[in-house]
């Protein structure tokens, strides 16, 4: 199940959007949808430093 906490969501300028700042990267591999590394990466700090549009 998915599922996010407001706590761990963010707004910012750039995505006025609440977005949950932990993510996975994904990639294919032999046709199959699999995690490039273990884990979440936090890319809040991207987010809020994103020049305006």
């Amino acid at each position: 199940t998915l599922r996010w906490r407001f706590k761990d969501l963010v707004g910012t300028l750039s995505y006025p959007r609440i977005v949950n700042t932990k993510v996975t990267f994904q990639v294919v591999r032999e046709g199959r949808l699999t995690a490039q590394k273990k884990g979440f990466v936090d890319v809040s700090d991207v987010l809020t430093d994103a020049p305006r549009s």
